[in-house]
């Protein structure tokens, strides 16, 4: 008898227990519907994107049919999945009839120099012929700590070292400063 009433006390839940469960089920349905969507509208972009017309006229349909199912197991609100549906037949509407603007790519002087660094360094990498084993993670962490570069040890001293390098730059400041008085001093 002690047995049944142990288990009647373990299965018994309460309500706030039960909304909770219920309320992550319904909250992952609905990411994964709304993930869905989201992906869909991706893929619909990319074709608009991309220009391919007949892609994205494949795709309509699934389109609109998803914004419509979401919207229904009220993950999104209808005005919303209207003007999604809108938005998308506008997209396609405009990809058919060449109304798309072109887009005139600016690039700034600091865009530049980033994409001419980045060509110099692939250039560098492609010089430097890459081994043609990958070392294991232990072969890595091995040459870490011949290297001195590795744990706990590795990471104190060089905090330390760091700490050193600020006393003593403290310390020549502090120099220079009573350097300059006894120089005032003496004028």
């Amino acid at each position: 008898m002690a047995k049944q009433e142990e288990v009647k006390k373990k299965k018994a839940k309460s309500n706030e227990q039960k909304r909770l469960e219920q309320s992550k089920r319904k909250n992952l349905r609905n990411r994964m519907r709304k993930s869905k969507l989201n992906t869909q509208l991706k893929k619909f972009n990319n074709a608009i994107i991309a220009r391919d017309t007949k892609l994205a006229e494949s795709l309509l349909p699934l389109t609109i049919s998803l914004i419509d199912k979401t919207a229904k197991h009220g993950v999104l609100h209808k005005n919303n999945a209207s003007r999604k549906k809108s938005r998308v037949n506008s997209l396609l509407y405009k990809l058919q009839n060449n109304l798309l603007p072109v887009k005139v790519e600016k690039i700034t002087k600091k865009e530049q120099a980033r994409r001419e660094r980045a060509a110099k360094e692939a250039e560098a990498a492609a010089a430097t012929p890459e081994p043609a084993i990958r070392k294991t993670r232990a072969q890595q962490h091995e040459a870490k700590i011949e290297a001195g570069l590795a744990g706990r040890d590795a990471r104190r001293q060089s905090r330390q070292e760091k700490a050193d390098r600020k006393e003593a730059k403290r310390q020549e400041r502090a120099e220079a400063r009573i350097k300059a008085k006894e120089a005032k001093k003496k004028k």
